[in-house]
C-alpha cells in the first residue's frame, strides 16, 4: 500500500474540473484508490465522492493506493495535484 499526503493548491479547491480529472485518471488504473481528509474516506473514483469532501484551498489529503499498478497509480495522481489548472 502506498500513502501519501497531498495538498490542494488550486485557489478553488477541489471543485468539479479537478475532481473530474482526478477520476479519470484513477479509473485508468486496477488498484483500490481513497482519498481522506480527516476521517472522511472516499473512492477516488468516484466524482461525487470527490466533491463530499469538500477540500478547499490549502487543504491536506491523504492519498492510499493498494494493488498490482499502486505505483503508477500514485505518480499519476501525485502528478495532479502538483499542476496548476486553470481556474
Amino acid at each position: 500500500m502506498k500513502k501519501e499526503t497531498v495538498t490542494v493548491n488550486w485557489r478553488a479547491g477541489l471543485h468539479a474540473r479537478p475532481a473530474s480529472i482526478l477520476v479519470k485518471t484513477a479509473n485508468k488504473f486496477n488498484s483500490k484508490i481513497i482519498i481522506q481528509k480527516e476521517s472522511v474516506e472516499v473512492d477516488g473514483k468516484s466524482v461525487i465522492g470527490m466533491m463530499t469532501l469538500g477540500a478547499s484551498y490549502k487543504t491536506d489529503l491523504i492519498v492510499l493506493i493498494e494493488g498490482v499498478d499502486e505505483e503508477s497509480a500514485m505518480k499519476a495522481i501525485l502528478d495532479i495535484f502538483n499542476e496548476e489548472l486553470p481556474e
